[in-house]
């Protein structure tokens, strides 16, 4: 349970990403900003992760829990999607930098709590890390897939990003089935 609780956040956090990296310059031009300024802020959606791939996931020992920091991560992460579409360039900011630092950190987690598990080990990490990384990608496809839809179907972003926001919701409850091994 614990190997299909982390591949299943982890194919949430894809869907998160790959929306983002794909939708994230058309939903701030939604916004009234121009589109220099809109693919200012999308590119630093990946400055922003890459920051939270390096960080967050030393902060979780201070935590002392990893599984706590994915609890965090989740439920930021929802709330910062909802609110993207509603602000300014400032709010939107705001939101890409929460997004991405905290996004961002979600894999690298997930995937120290896969190398500690008692199942898993050194011997089945690459099978395992094939596993995550393939179900991610099914989740890379089908989180722009899911924006478009529904901007074509609601001729706005709002409810994709809502729909969205909701399954990285629903992860808290898989993370609760998560189990840290030493």
């Amino acid at each position: 349970r614990n190997i299909w609780s982390i591949v299943l956040i982890g194919t949430t956090s894809f869907m998160v990403i790959h929306s983002l990296n794909n939708w994230l310059p058309k939903i701030l031009e939604t916004q009234n900003l121009t589109p220099t300024l809109a693919g200012i802020l999308a590119a630093s959606f990946s400055i922003f992760r890459i920051f939270g791939s390096l960080g967050i996931p030393r902060m979780s020992y201070i935590l002392g829990s990893r599984k706590t920091a994915v609890t965090i991560i989740l439920s930021i992460t929802a709330v910062s999607i909802v609110i993207l579409p509603l602000g300014n360039e400032y709010l939107a900011l705001l939101c890409i930098a929460s997004i991405g630092l905290f996004i961002g950190a979600l894999s690298p987690l997930l995937l120290t709590i896969l190398m500690d598990a008692r199942e898993v080990g050194v011997k089945k990490m690459g099978a395992v890390g094939g596993l995550y990384f393939s179900f991610g990608e099914v989740g890379g496809v089908l989180g722009p897939v899911i924006i478009g839809l529904f901007k074509d179907l609601t001729g706005n972003f709002s409810t994709g990003l809502t729909i969205l926001a909701i399954i990285v919701g629903a992860m808290l409850i898989p993370s609760r089935f998560l189990k840290e091994d030493s």
